[in-house]
């Protein structure tokens, strides 16, 4: 009897783990996509060897000044 218990609660317990880290990367996947659309980044994508690179030129003249963004896999879109 003790043992049944003991496995339907560690059962309940990987469930509601699977089920809140589900919801959680749904919710996440969510929310990067309002944000997308509500601020979508400035500039434009450009092909580079394969890989699509996201650059806002501005301003003329010397020196030119380069900043990237590497906090996460989006790269310059975060």
């Amino acid at each position: 009897m003790m043992v049944k218990k003991l496995r339907f609660t560690v059962s309940l317990f990987v469930v509601s783990c699977a089920v809140a880290i589900g919801a959680g990367a749904i919710y996440e996947a969510w929310s990067r996509h309002a944000v997308e659309q509500r601020f979508p980044p400035r500039g434009k994508r450009v092909d580079v060897g394969g890989r699509r690179l996201q650059i806002d030129c501005r301003g003329t003249g010397t020196p030119l000044v380069v900043f990237e963004s590497g906090l996460d896999a989006n790269g310059a879109l975060s």
